[in-house]
């Protein structure tokens, strides 16, 4: 791996040193470590090319072209990897997403079912008060018919007496 030293930068120093000093430096950290990450893409990429170009002359390649070929193809695997997850997380986030609207329908859909349930039950209440209110009427009417008929009853009974009165003069008129 020719010209693949990796120089610290001076981000990289300061932050050894604050770590040596006990304090922390998250950010000349994160800098570091994507100026490194860097470096080791641009380093895996010039050894992947001389592999190449080792294959290219038909040079039989050292274990160590290999390890490159490996850390290359682990990193585009890695890349890809990342990029999937990416799309993965898109998805996942439409689909809560439409969960999300799907809920709030539901929850507005069964408001206003409950809404015409309520209204029904209202109805239904106001449909059984007129109802009570006829059998009340009815069974006022009952009581009245029942005392009509205890009244004819009555009548017919001293209409009885009276006929039987009548045919009592009658005979007692005829002897």
């Amino acid at each position: 791996m020719e010209g693949a030293w990796i120089v610290p930068s001076r981000a990289a120093e300061r932050a050894r040193r604050a770590r040596s000093s006990g304090r922390k430096a998250y950010l000349p950290g994160l800098r570091c470590f994507l100026v490194t990450e860097q470096l080791l893409s641009v380093a895996i990429d010039r050894a992947v090319e001389a592999v190449w170009r080792k294959l290219e002359k038909g040079e039989r390649l050292k274990v160590e072209d290999l390890v490159v070929l490996m850390i290359a193809t682990v990193r585009d695997t890695h890349s890809e990897l990342g990029r999937l997850r990416e799309s993965f997380d898109r998805t996942v986030a439409n689909i809560h997403l439409r969960v999300d609207r799907l809920s709030e329908r539901i929850d507005a859909m069964t408001a206003e079912l409950n809404a015409r349930i309520d209204e029904t039950n209202k109805r239904i209440d106001e449909t059984n008060k007129r109802i009570d209110g006829v059998y009340g009427v009815l069974g006022d009417l009952q009581k009245t018919l029942a005392g009509m008929q205890d009244a004819m009853l009555e009548m017919l009974k001293t209409l009885a007496e009276l006929h039987r009165d009548v045919a009592e003069l009658k005979e007692a008129m005829l002897k």
